[in-house]
C-alpha cells in the first residue's frame, strides 16, 4: 500500500472518481489511467499507457498534452502480485496526445509464468504525477487470448461476442454438423434457415463431410499401424511378415476327372485349361420356392493330356478264379490285355462296382475307390495256360491300397470292380478374360474385380506332378500357395512374363517378380519392385493380366458331381465324372487367427540345435509317425543319424526318407551332416506252452493265438499284439501283457513262457526279468512267419484239448 493514500482511493469508489475529476481540472498535474497490451512475443512486450485527459481533451479530440513532461524510460517499473520488481528494461516508442507506447524486454525469468500472473506498471517520476494515479494493473494472458479488435465501427452485439471452444470429441458427420451450426448461430445470428436446399446448409454439410473424411483417414492410419487393430488384409499380411509369419489367402481344390471316349474316337488331345463343371442348378419348383440354387462349381485341367479309348477302363485279371481279393497294402495288379501305351507317371483309379456279397450296386462302399500313380513302365505278359494277354502295373508304396478290393465277376458275369484310366488332374477356378493394365507412378497396377474372389494354388511344375504319388498330388500347402495371376509385359516383337512371389525382399534388381495383393476390397493390386528388390517397370508399361476366380470352400465337391465339360471338347467325349471327391479347398486365413498366432510365430523352433529339435522337425513331415536321433562322428564332422518310423508299417520308403532329409537339411546347423535311416529292427524269439481246456480244438486255439500275437489286423478290427503301430522307438516289451493277451483267448487254460529273448541271443536274462529293452533307435519286430524266424516269431506249443 502506498504511504499516505487512503485505501478507498486505491479501488473503484466515489472518492476515487472525485479525485479523477479534480486531477483532470487541475493543469500541471498528471495521472495514469490504464495500461493496454498491444503485442507479446516471448520476453518482448509492447504496452500503451493511457493518461487521464484534462478538461476539454477527451478521447478522440486533438490538442493538449496529458503526458507528464520529462517522463523517461527509467521512470517505469513493473511489479508482480507480491510487489516485487520484475527485471525488465523499458524503451519509449511513440507519444501521442493522451497515450504513450512503451517496449519492455524481460531480462531474466520465464515469460510463460508471467503470462498468467497479475502485473502492475508504476511511474516513479516525475513529481507532477499524482500519487493516487501513478500505477495501473495489466495481464499479458488476457491481451494475448483476446480477439483482435477492428478500428472500424462494429455493432454492440459483435463487441460482446464469445465463441464456444472447439470440441475435440467431434469425430463424425453428425457431430461436425452440430458443431458448425452452433458456431454459425453465434457468428451469424440472423441466419435461421435450416432447409437442405439452402446454400449455407449445403456449405455446412460439405465442411462436415470433409471433416468426417479426414477424421476417418486419421483413424484408419492409426488403426492400420498396429497388428491388433489393423483391418485391411494388406496391413495384416505385412505386420505378420515382420514377425516371420506368412498369412495365407486360401487354396483351391483339386480333383481327378475321368474322361471316357466313344469307340469311334481313338485318341484325343485335351488342352490345359479345359473346363469341367457340376450339374446346372435346378429351377425353382414353385413361386414359393425361395431356396438358393445349388452352387455351380467349375474346375480346369492343369496340364495337357493325351487320352486313348482303350484306357477308358481295364479289367483286373483273376488268374482263372471267378472271384479273388486284392489285399490291403497292395502295390501292383495285373490287367487283362496288352496296354503298351501306359507309361510311368500315369494315374489309375481302382473302383468297386458291385458289392462282393449281394452283387447290388446300391450296396457298394463309396470309399472303395483309390487313385494310384504308376512308378514303373508296365510289363507286357501272357498267361501260358489260357493264352490271355496281360499287363502288370505297379505303383508307389505311398499309394498302397487302403482296403481289400474284390476282383472277378458275379454269378451272372458282371464285373465286381474295374480300373479306370484317362484321368485328368484339375483344380477349381474360372479363368477370366484377359484384361489390360498400366503400371502407375508408384510401381503398382490396379485391376477391378467387381466383387469376384481370386483363388490361390500351390504351383507345381508338370514334371514334378508326374513323379509325385497320386496321394500327394492333391495335397497343397496354403502358406505356399500363390494367387492364380499371370502377367505378361508387352515389348516390341515379344512378351516378357512376370513371376508372382510372396514378397520381394529376396528378389534381385533385374528379376521380373511381382506381388499380387488379393482379397482386400474389389480390386487386384499388382506391386512391382523398386529397382533394388525386384525389377522396376517404367511408369506407363502396358501389361496383359489373366487371373482365376472362385470360392475355395464350395469347390470341395463330392464324388460323381462333375458331369459336364467345355462344349468345344464335349462333342468328342462320351462321359465325364470324378470318381473321387475334390480335396484341398481352404478359405483365406481369418484375421483374428492372424492376430492370435502371428505374435508367437517367431517362437517356433526352426533350427536343429538339440537332439529333440531333430525329432520334432522330422515329425512335421507328412507320413512320419515317430523319429529318433543318434549323433555320430565320422572322423571329420558330426553326423546326425535320424531314424524314421512311417505311419504305416515299420520300414519307411525311399521317397519318405528323401523328403525328411531334404526338410532337415534346410534346418541343420553348419558343420553337421544329416542322414536319414530306417529303424533298427529287433526281432524277438518267444516260445509259449499253452494248455487247452477240454472240449476245445487245439488247432483252433493255436490259430487264434497266432493271430492274436501276430502283427496284422484281426477280423473284428482289433490290432494284434505285435502290430507295427503298437510299438515305437525305444519301447520295451513286457511278458505279463503278452501272457494276459494269450490267456484271454477262448479255450486257453494256462500259459507258460519257455523262451523270451532277442532272436539269435543266447543265455539272456529277459525271461527272468519279464521284459526286453530296446535302444533309442531300435524297434520291436515280430512278423510271425514260421519260415523266417529272423523277422520275429512266437512259437506256440499247445497241450490238452478235445477228448
Amino acid at each position: 500500500m502506498r504511504t499516505g493514500v487512503p485505501p478507498e482511493l486505491l479501488h473503484t469508489s466515489p472518492a476515487r472518481a472525485e479525485r479523477r475529476k479534480l486531477l483532470a481540472s487541475t493543469p500541471g498535474h498528471f495521472g495514469l489511467e490504464q495500461v493496454e497490451v498491444l503485442d507479446v512475443k516471448g520476453p518482448s512486450w509492447v504496452l500503451r499507457l493511457h493518461f487521464i485527459p484534462h478538461l476539454g481533451q477527451e478521447y478522440g479530440q486533438e490538442g493538449g498534452g496529458d503526458i507528464p513532461p520529462g517522463l523517461e524510460a527509467a521512470h517505469l517499473l513493473v511489479l508482480d502480485e507480491d510487489e516485487e520488481p520484475v527485471p525488465a528494461t523499458a524503451r519509449l516508442l511513440a507519444q501521442h496526445a493522451h497515450t504513450l507506447e512503451v517496449a519492455l524486454v524481460l531480462e531474466r525469468g520465464s515469460p510463460t509464468e508471467l503470462g498468467h500472473r497479475p502485473l502492475t506498471l508504476v511511474l516513479l517520476g516525475p513529481d507532477s504525477v499524482d500519487p493516487v494515479f501513478n500505477r495501473a494493473p495489466f495481464q499479458l494472458s488476457l491481451a494475448r487470448d483476446a480477439a483482435p479488435t477492428s478500428t472500424k465501427d462494429t455493432s454492440s452485439d459483435a463487441e460482446g461476442l464469445t465463441l464456444p471452444p472447439a470440441s475435440y470429441q467431434a469425430k463424425d458427420y453428425e457431430s461436425f454438423s452440430r458443431l458448425l451450426l452452433d458456431r454459425m448461430r453465434l457468428t451469424v445470428p440472423n441466419w435461421q434457415e435450416r432447409h437442405a436446399a439452402d446454400l449455407g446448409v449445403m456449405l455446412v454439410e460439405l465442411m462436415a463431410h470433409a471433416g468426417d473424411t479426414l477424421s476417418y483417414y486419421q483413424d484408419a492410419v492409426s488403426a492400420e499401424a498396429y497388428l491388433g487393430t489393423a483391418r485391411r488384409r494388406t496391413s495384416l499380411r505385412r505386420h505378420a511378415r515382420l514377425l516371420d509369419y506368412t498369412v495365407h489367402e486360401g487354396c483351391n481344390a483339386r480333383v481327378w476327372v475321368h474322361v471316357a471316349l466313344p469307340e469311334e474316337q481313338l485318341e484325343l488331345d485335351l488342352p490345359a485349361g479345359t473346363a469341367f463343371l457340376t450339374a446346372p442348378p435346378l429351377p425353382p419348383r414353385s413361386a414359393w420356392d425361395v431356396q438358393p440354387p445349388e452352387h455351380h462349381a467349375r474346375f480346369e485341367s492343369l496340364s495337357p493330356a493325351r487320352l486313348h479309348v482303350a484306357h477308358n477302363s481295364f479289367q483286373p485279371y483273376t488268374w482263372g478264379a471267378r472271384t479273388t481279393t486284392l489285399d490291403q497294402g497292395s502295390t501292383s495288379v495285373t490287367l487283362v490285355g496288352h496296354h503298351a501305351r501306359l507309361r510311368a507317371g500315369d494315374v489309375l483309379v481302382l473302383e468297386e462296382l458291385l458289392h462282393p456279397t449281394t452283387g447290388l450296386p446300391e450296396d457298394v462302399n463309396q470309399a472303395h475307390r483309390h487313385a494310384v500313380r504308376l512308378n514303373a513302365t508296365p510289363v507286357l505278359d501272357e498267361d501260358s495256360l489260357t493264352r490271355t494277354h496281360l499287363t502288370h502295373v505297379s505303383w508307389y508304396p505311398e499309394d498302397a491300397l487302403p482296403f481289400d478290393l474284390a476282383l472277378g465277376t458275379t454269378t451272372d458275369g458282371k464285373p465286381l470292380s474295374q480300373v479306370l484310366g484317362n484321368l485328368v488332374l484339375a483344380d477349381s477356378g474360372m479363368t477370366q478374360p484377359e484384361v489390360q493394365a498400366v503400371v502407375e507412378a508408384d510401381g503398382t497396377a490396379r485391376i477391378p474385380l467387381a466383387g469376384l474372389r481370386v483363388v490361390s494354388h500351390e504351383p507345381f511344375p508338370e514334371v514334378l506332378l508326374r513323379t509325385l504319388p497320386a496321394s500327394e498330388t492333391l495335397l497343397q500347402r496354403p502358406r505356399h500357395a500363390m494367387p492364380s495371376v499371370r502377367v505378361l509385359e508387352r515389348r516390341p516383337g515379344r512378351e516378357m512374363e512376370w513371376t508372382p512371389r510372396h514378397e520381394l525382399l529376396s528378389s534381385g534388381r533385374f528379376e521380373r517378380h511381382f506381388v499380387a495383393e488379393v482379397n482386400d476390397g474389389d480390386s487386384l493390386v499388382l506391386r512391382f519392385g523398386d529397382g533394388d528388390f525386384g525389377r522396376r517397370p517404367p511408369p506407363g508399361t502396358r501389361l496383359r493380366v489373366t487371373y482365376r476366380t472362385g470360392h475355395e470352400h464350395m469347390a470341395n465337391v463330392g464324388a460323381d458331381r462333375l458331369m459336364r465339360m467345355d462344349p468345344q471338347v464335349a462333342q468328342y467325349v462320351e462321359s465325364v465324372r470324378n470318381p473321387l471327391p475334390a480335396h484341398g479347398g481352404v478359405g483365406s486365413e481369418d484375421a483374428e487367427r492372424v492376430r492370435r498366432d502371428a505374435p508367437h510365430a517367431f517362437r517356433t523352433q526352426e533350427r536343429c540345435v538339440t537332439d529333440e529339435d531333430y525329432v520334432t522337425l522330422a515329425r512335421r513331415v507328412p507320413g512320419v509317425r515317430a523319429a529318433a536321433l543318434r549323433l555320430a562322428w565320422n572322423g571329420s564332422w558330426h553326423v546326425a543319424q535320424v531314424h524314421v518310423l512311417p505311419d504305416e508299417g515299420r520300414t519307411p520308403s525311399a521317397r519318405l526318407l528323401e523328403r525328411v532329409l531334404r526338410y532337415l537339411s534346410a534346418h541343420r546347423l553348419i558343420g553337421i551332416e544329416v542322414e536319414t535311416r530306417s529303424p533298427e529292427l529287433v526281432p524277438l524269439d518267444i516260445a509259449l506252452r499253452v494248455g487247452v481246456q477240454p472240449g476245445h480244438s487245439p488247432g483252433t486255439v493255436r490259430r487264434t493265438l497266432e493271430q492274436e500275437l501276430g502283427s496284422g489286423v484281426l477280423e473284428d478290427g482289433r490290432l494284434a499284439f505285435f502290430h507295427p503301430s503298437a510299438f515305437s522307438f525305444g519301447q520295451p516289451v513286457y511278458l505279463a501283457p503278452l501272457i494276459a493277451r494269450a490267456a484271454a483267448v477262448a479255450g486257453v487254460a494256462w500259459v507258460d513262457a519257455t523262451r523270451f529273448e532277442r532272436w539269435g541271443q543266447d543265455e539272456s536274462s529277459e525271461l527272468e526279468s519279464g521284459r526286453i529293452l530296446a535302444g533309442p533307435t531300435e524297434l520291436i519286430q515280430v512278423e510271425g512267419r514260421p519260415g523266417r524266424p529272423d523277422l520275429g516269431l512266437v512259437d506256440i506249443t499247445v497241450t490238452g484239448g478235445s477228448r
